[in-house]
């Protein structure tokens, strides 16, 4: 059990780089669909990741489902596809908690 969270503390500390290297902290709560779209690969990963996170606490969903995680993602590049400029947490809000086991 040691190693398995061991494991995926490191795999969060590399993963952590991009953002660590960026410009600072980011603010979700302003952040776009363009600014989302305009992240490297990983970073955004990492953006769709806390986002799910995220909304869970918000609904006290604490399970987690990589089909639910494909789901959300593809709604929320769906929304963001129409409206590039809303704002992503108000989309993943929309997308993500209307979808939720609650």
């Amino acid at each position: 059990m040691k190693k398995l969270f061991g494991a995926i503390a490191l795999l969060a500390c590399l993963g952590a780089t991009p953002l660590v290297n960026a410009a600072g902290a980011v603010d979700l709560k302003n952040m776009t669909c363009k600014d989302l779209d305009g992240m490297d690969k990983e970073t955004a990963s990492m953006m769709l990741f806390w986002l799910d996170g995220y909304l869970s606490g918000v609904t006290d969903d604490t399970s987690f489902d990589p089909a639910s995680l494909g789901e959300f993602v593809n709604n929320l590049a769906k929304a963001c596809s129409d409206k590039p400029d809303g704002k992503v947490l108000e989309f993943a809000k929309e997308v993500g908690i209307s979808e939720s086991k609650n």
